[in-house]
This record gives structure tokens, C-alpha cells and sequence, in this order.
């Protein structure tokens, strides 16, 4: 499943073509943009998340899925590696043969999925929650501005 809205008509229009190619229709599922709930039950369910983002500032996505205990294979650039640290495997974004690798590695092994989603679990124990992150950041701001 491919889940969120499509943003890039060129980029959406290259993975249809290539799961026509593949001959992969009723394998690969666009389902669109999905509401909280849905979110959290496809996080939940899969059996395996891939993040193949190139240049992510900020993995709120990432931290969704990690939440929910979900297994994660993710591009290895910008603060990915940072957000997820050890609770996911990483990849190198432009080489397909690493990616194909690291999923036939993780999807084969029940045992590294379990321990991938418990690392997931304890991973997103430890990472702060938005309140607190902007109470913090409001903090911050007050005490380099001053008031008239």
C-alpha cells in the first residue's frame, strides 16, 4: 500500500508505469490521503514500513509509525537516521539493489521483524511529544526576544 496524497504527478505517474511494467497492479494499492485512525491501523498492520525519502528535515511520519511498533526500512540521508537511530534499517536512496536487498533480508526473517518493531516501541518512548516540543521551543524564543 502507498499511502498518502499524490504531490508529484511526474514521480506518481513513473511508479504506475512501473508497476504496469512489473506486472504488479493488484499488488501495489494508491490508497490516498487517510484520516488518524486509518493511519494508525495500516502502521499497525503492515508488516514492514518503507521510508525511501531523500530529504526529510523532520520524520513526523516516522515517529507515527515507530509509535505503533511498526518495522522500518529507511533511507539513510538528512535526520532519518537521526529520528529513528537504531530502531530502523537503513539504505542507501539511490541504490535499488540495496533497497532490494534489505527487503528480501527483512521481510524473510520473522525474528529481526519482531526485534525491528520492539525497537520501534522503545525508540518512540524516548522521543518528546509536540506540546512539550513547543512549550520548549515558545521558551526558547521568550528568552532571546524582548518585549517593548
Amino acid at each position: 500500500y502507498i499511502v498518502g496524497k499524490i504531490m508529484d504527478g511526474q514521480y506518481y505517474n513513473l511508479l504506475k508505469k512501473t508497476i504496469m511494467n512489473k506486472n504488479l497492479e493488484n499488488e501495489v494499492i494508491f490508497t490516498g490521503i487517510a484520516n488518524k485512525s486509518e493511519l494508525k491501523f495500516a502502521y499497525s498492520k503492515c508488516k514492514l514500513f518503507i521510508f525511501p525519502s531523500l530529504c526529510e528535515s523532520s520524520g513526523y511520519t516516522l515517529i507515527e509509525a515507530m509509535s505503533c511498533g511498526t518495522a522500518i526500512l529507511a533511507s539513510d540521508r538528512t535526520a532519518i537516521p537521526f529520528t529513528c537511530s537504531t530502531a530502523a534499517e537503513y539504505f542507501d536512496g539511490h541504490n535499488e539493489d540495496q533497497i532490494s536487498s534489505k527487503l528480501k533480508m527483512i521481510l524473510s526473517n520473522d525474528e529481526k521483524l519482531k526485534e525491528m518493531r520492539k525497537k520501534s516501541l522503545d525508540r518512540a518512548s524516548q522521543m518528546i511529544n509536540y506540546q512539550a516540543a513547543a512549550f520548549l521551543f515558545l521558551k526558547i524564543i521568550k528568552s532571546k526576544v524582548k518585549y517593548n
